[in-house]
């Protein structure tokens, strides 16, 4: 046994085997970051149903933000992606919007393309049992949908699809919209939060004191995260919490290229 199989097997130890939807061994630390659950104030909420005694109660359906799926595609990928309208087009009082999600694997050196198909009324006068959920922006309330189903093909958000075998939770309603207190979030299931960001930079950087015999080539890797590795174990220097996703996303890019 190589020295090389035998610290990638060390590595290996202890993380969570699983089939990943697009990166599969040659990834598992990017995979890790792309599925780590969202913070709760990345999330939307939306009434999913009301009780028949009162209509100010009712459960709700949970959905990540649009814009926290872009963030986090920024952070791990940079500029090697891209989210593309296939097509748009009616059909009865909808319009339907396909959305190409392209993903350049720094890696294993290829193009994979994630698409998916989102749907949103489009008519201005929908009937009462539906006027709560339509829009007056049904293009971008389309794409938003197609492209966040996309990326759950990346695993991102993927964990809230379990949350349709969980209880529901009932809540006061008000403007239409569920009221998500402090309680109601210390009462969602475990899989919801995300490891403190400190926790997992930590770890990624104890792999790499792991690696007695490897060296950076500061040329041939541009992007080799010496610094990050020190900045992580000194606080002093005062990370941002912005500076800590990018760094986690550079360690991890690192990581998966050590062991390719």
């Amino acid at each position: 046994m190589t020295k090389k199989v035998a610290i990638a097997g060390k590595i290996s130890e202890g993380i969570k085997k699983r089939k990943t939807s697009f990166f599969y061994y040659p990834n598992k630390f990017v995979d890790e970051i792309l599925r780590e659950p969202f913070e709760v104030t990345e999330l939307d909420f939306k009434v999913k149903s009301r009780t028949k005694d009162d209509k100010d109660k009712g459960s709700f359906l949970t959905y990540v933000d649009t814009r926290a799926v872009e963030r986090r595609m920024n952070i791990v990928f940079g500029p090697d992606w891209e989210a593309i309208v296939a097509s748009s087009y009616h059909a009865d009082d909808r319009i339907v919007t396909v959305v190409n999600v392209n993903v350049f694997n720094r890696v294993t050196r290829e193009m994979r393309t994630f698409s998916n198909v989102g749907e949103k009324h489009c008519n201005f006068k929908p009937s009462a049992s539906e006027a709560r959920d339509r829009d007056g922006n049904a293009a971008t309330s389309s794409y938003a949908q197609a492209f966040k189903r996309a990326c759950t093909k990346l695993g991102i958000g993927e964990y809230i699809y379990r949350l349709s075998g969980e209880k529901d939770q009932w809540v006061e309603i008000k403007w239409n919209k569920p009221v998500i207190t402090d309680e109601v979030i210390r009462n969602m299931p475990r899989f919801m939060f995300p490891v403190p960001i400190n926790e997992r930079l930590l770890r990624l950087a104890g792999y790499f004191c792991e690696l007695d015999e490897f060296k950076w080539d500061a040329e041939k890797e541009p992007y080799a995260p010496v610094t990050y590795v020190q900045e992580v174990f000194n606080w002093n220097k005062g990370m941002s919490d912005e500076e800590k996703l990018y760094a986690e996303a550079q360690l991890a890019w690192a990581l998966d290229d050590y062991m390719m």
